[in-house]
């Protein structure tokens, strides 16, 4: 054996073997640290892409759908508008909610726009006919009020002023005739505009043109000429009872419609309910997928620096956190505000590569709902503002008799300064503002029992002391479980 065999590798070998096993590290955890990142870019922007999508669709379809049902309360303030500029505006308004379709939206939506879209054409039918209705009963009230005109001359003409030889109580007299006029006035003002909910007013009216219509004959007992006079307002008022006839069945029709719009309405609020649920639930679902990719790849790369150096491990800590771990903890901290509620906080990552789309996604996210929930918002000012303005007193109450809200019409009524004097001062509705307890009492029997009150007439008491007659229309609203919430 020669000198030189009996040594091993030359420190020059051993040092060059080492320096080749750290640089074949060196490329391993390259490699590696490689395949990793791109498998985590992969994954992530794969899952947050696509929830992020869907959500930023949903967002945009909820704005819209939101000004569309604004567009419906203006249809319904137009109703004094032409057959053709009605049926023209309801088919604009479904044409754009059946639009969305385009946007492949989620099926919970997709059915609430058909639903919408469906009701809204029958109630667009429903208000043609309701406004030619009305215009048809306009035209038997000139006729009306002519033929009576007409009648009063005949009358003045039969009986002149101061003849002695007029029996008073078989020929009526002017004072007669105007009593039939305020008959007739207070008619038509209860016909004279679309508002489904006044049918117990529409009813009223039916009653009083027969009562009118009871009277022709005393007035025709005046002379030829009256008579003919009493004929042709009789035939009037058969023509204007016919109308009105007419118009409470449109009105009625429009009324059912309504309700079904109504539900529409809302069952399209549960959905956007539902959809900020699952939104949440899917901003959940990507947080938990991008907290299993951070384990399996933290895994991965532990287990295959075990070996390595300080240095190696130094480097790829540096490497994950530079790469990984920042922009990742930015993102969750984005999704976290998101889920918080927080849309005004944008996301900044300075980034252009995927990191950077995903920020961008991100933030796109924030300013569509925030531009959804805005629209939400104005559209429940405007619904605010309805019950505000109306001309009718609208209040909600418990069932043992607690209000829980009123508005300015209802303590107007009750002469009250502001709906906050009312619900302050009238803590019993049955003691304080009905006359009779047992009003009351029958009214909340009926609503426990139907569901519902129309035309319920009581008498009520100011705050002054004057006691009124009031006719209520009254409902119960149910929670999601069925139990009553309040009476409105």
């Amino acid at each position: 054996m020669g000198h030189g065999d009996r040594y091993g590798l030359s420190i020059r070998t051993q040092l060059l073997s080492v320096t080749a096993l750290v640089c074949a590290g060196f490329v391993a955890v390259a490699v590696l640290t490689y395949f990793a990142f791109s498998h985590i870019q992969d994954l992530t922007r794969t899952a947050i892409h696509r929830d992020m999508e869907e959500m930023t669709r949903n967002a945009r379809i909820g704005r819209r759908l939101s000004e569309s049902f604004a567009s419906v309360g203006l249809l319904l303030g137009s109703s004094s508008q032409g057959e053709t500029s009605l049926r023209a505006q309801g088919k604009d308004i479904a044409a754009a909610c059946l639009a969305l379709l385009n946007e492949n939206p989620a099926p919970e939506i997709r059915a609430a726009i058909h639903g919408f879209a469906r009701t809204l054409d029958v109630v667009t039918e429903d208000l043609v006919q309701a406004a030619d209705a009305l215009r048809m009963t306009a035209a038997a009230r000139s006729r009306t009020h002519l033929a009576l005109d007409r009648l009063e001359g005949a009358v003045a003409d039969a009986l002149p002023p101061g003849d002695p030889t007029a029996p008073p109580t078989s020929r009526p007299g002017p004072a007669a005739l105007e009593g039939l006029r305020d008959q007739l006035a207070s008619v038509d003002s209860l016909l004279g505009s679309i508002d489904p909910r006044r049918g117990a007013e529409q009813a009223q009216a039916l009653a009083m043109l027969d009562d009118i219509m009871g009277q022709i004959p005393a007035l025709a007992a005046t002379g030829l000429g009256t008579a003919r006079r009493a004929e042709e307002l009789a035939s009037a008022l058969s023509g204007y009872k016919n109308a009105a006839q007419i118009l409470r069945a449109a009105l009625s029709d429009l009324a059912v419609g309504m309700a079904g719009l109504t539900r529409s309405r809302d069952g399209a609020m549960a959905v956007m309910a539902g959809l900020d649920e699952r939104n949440i639930q899917t901003t959940l679902a990507v947080e938990h997928e991008i907290v299993e990719i951070i384990d399996s790849t933290q895994s991965m790369v532990f287990f295959s620096t075990a070996a390595m150096v300080a240095m190696l491990l130094f480097i790829m800590g540096y490497c994950i956190k530079r790469i990984v771990n920042r922009p990742l903890q930015a993102i969750l901290k984005g999704i976290e505000s998101l889920r918080a509620g927080r849309l005004e906080t944008p996301v900044r990552l300075n980034r252009s590569d995927e990191w950077g789309r995903i920020e961008q996604a991100l933030n796109t996210l924030a300013h569509d709902l925030s531009s959804s929930y805005s629209a939400l918002r104005e559209s429940e000012k405007n619904y605010r503002d309805i019950f505000e303005k109306a001309s009718e007193g609208i209040f909600q109450t418990t069932p043992l008799g607690r209000f829980y809200s009123a508005n300015p019409a209802m303590a107007r009524v009750l002469d009250y300064a502001s709906p906050s004097e009312l619900l302050a001062q009238a803590r019993d509705i049955g003691k304080q503002l009905f006359t009779s307890a047992e009003d009351w009492k029958a009214l909340v029997r009926g609503l426990l029992g139907t569901g519902e009150m129309r035309g319920f007439e009581a008498r009520m008491l100011r705050k002054d002391g004057v006691v009124i007659w009031v006719s209520i229309n009254a409902h119960t609203i149910l929670d999601a479980s069925g139990d009553i919430l309040y009476f409105e």
